[in-house]
């Protein structure tokens, strides 16, 4: 009997074992249909606008997009891109921002280490008048944009950002030992305030949710007090605005339902998701300030030849560079340049002396889905 009994549990094991690897095979066939689904929706997304722009540019022919990886639409946002694109903005030198107004183009400082202050005073000199920097070392030297600023004598703009603890290279975190989230946000806020040599941040930005929360889904207890110590600064008359940046929809959706809502969304904008078309859509309905940054480094393919933006480039005499900036103002969205080139810079200025038809803004939002 114990004999019959060992058979009968081993065989019991196979059939759970069996059924265990029909319902994984299962579950990767439903995975497969599903991304085959995603890719029609996204080959689908925007079809319309392009062969109408293809009729005024025969030559014209479809830009290669980049791998998508986790950066591509869901089947629902292609849709809503398709039937509806983003509506065209007003364009001017400065956005609403709350009460106040902002540049309407930022200059980025993420990895200039010692060139970090002579380039901030070009740009500022070129004509920035908004400066994006953050206190984390190991990508900003934020000390240096200060010293850039005091060179240019200039009153521009500043937003700075608190970094977790994962952004930070060892021993080199503003807050030093603090462990409390709030005595790290206050002193990242007053080492901002001293790198700047300012007495108020116009914005300071959470930099990205926590490890945690990106990996659950779900805003963490260090989020939660992050976030609140990131509030009071802006009550306490320390920051103007506020905001979260690296941050996903459903994240950003947690975000706005706290009692001190972000006014500003800082993305990593990605062709392959509509330009961060869900997020840009979330921020327009809650009337948050949508910032872009590497709209050209992560989006290299755009700009090839037969795109909708060389076409527009093109046709405008403009360079394919200012047609895709041009391009954000017309959707609503702040875009950051970072470049090291003062000819650049003032190219990326200068953006606000000509318009894209409705159909090439609606081609170049969609050609990274196609």
């Amino acid at each position: 009997m114990a004999m019959h009994h060992g058979l009968a549990v081993r065989a019991m094991r196979w059939l759970w074992l069996a059924t265990l690897c029909c319902a994984v095979g299962a579950d990767q066939l439903d995975r497969a249909a599903a991304d085959e689904s995603h890719r029609s929706l996204r080959a689908a997304a925007s079809r319309d606008q392009f062969d109408r722009l293809r009729l005024q540019h025969p030559g014209l022919r479809r830009a290669k997009p980049r791998t998508r990886s986790a950066h591509g639409m869901s089947p629902e946002a292609a849709l809503e891109l398709r039937s509806k694109p983003t509506p065209r903005a007003t364009v001017d030198r400065r956005v609403a921002l709350g009460n106040s107004t902002m540049p309407a183009v930022l200059y980025g400082t993420a990895w200039k280490k010692a060139k970090t202050a002579g380039l901030v005073f070009a740009a500022v000199k070129v004509g920035f008048a908004g400066i994006d920097t953050a206190t984390a070392k190991k990508h900003y030297n934020e000390a240096g944009v200060g010293d850039g600023l005091a060179a240019a004598a200039e009153t521009v703009w500043t937003q700075s950002k608190f970094t977790y603890p994962r952004g930070h290279d060892p021993g080199e975190a503003p807050w030093g030992d603090a462990t409390d989230p709030a005595e790290r946000v206050a002193r990242s806020v007053r080492a901002a305030l001293a790198n700047l040599k300012v007495a108020k941040l116009d914005a300071f930005l959470l930099h990205g949710p926590s490890t945690e929360a990106r990996r659950s889904g779900s805003l963490t207890h260090e989020d939660f007090a992050t976030w609140a110590a990131i509030a009071r600064a802006k009550r306490d008359g320390l920051v103007g605005a506020i905001g979260v940046s690296n941050v996903d929809a459903t994240l950003l959706r947690q975000f706005l339902a706290l009692p001190d809502p972000p006014q500003i969304v800082q993305n990593r904008c990605f062709a392959s998701s509509g330009w961060d078309y869900e997020i840009r859509g979330i921020c327009r309905e809650h009337h948050v300030v949508y910032e872009g940054f590497s709209l050209l480094t992560a989006n290299r393919d755009i700009t090839a030849d037969g795109g909708p933006v060389a076409a527009a480039a093109a046709r405008l005499g403009k360079t394919r560079q200012q047609v895709v900036f041009r391009f954000a103002l017309e959707v609503g969205m702040v875009p950051l340049t970072g470049t090291t080139d003062e000819r650049h810079m003032a190219e990326d200025l200068g953006v606000f002396d000509f318009e894209l038809t409705g159909d090439e803004v609606a081609a170049i939002e969609g050609a990274g889905v196609l």
